[in-house]
């Protein structure tokens, strides 16, 4: 796992963390740097020709 630090309790990661390797106060940066979107969810529903909405 690559860990970049960025500043004073300041890291970016590549992949995910155990819970035992989390700092009080720290902060994590993580790609993708997103959240899903109505866009997403359709994009995502027309390529599975599902009705559902992603949860």
């Amino acid at each position: 796992m690559e860990v970049v630090t960025v500043g004073p309790k300041r890291y970016r990661f590549s992949f995910g963390r155990y819970l035992e390797d989390f700092e009080v106060g720290a902060v994590y940066e993580h790609r993708p740097g997103r959240t899903l979107t109505d866009a997403d969810n359709i994009q995502f529903s027309l390529l599975q020709a599902g009705r559902r909405r992603v949860q």
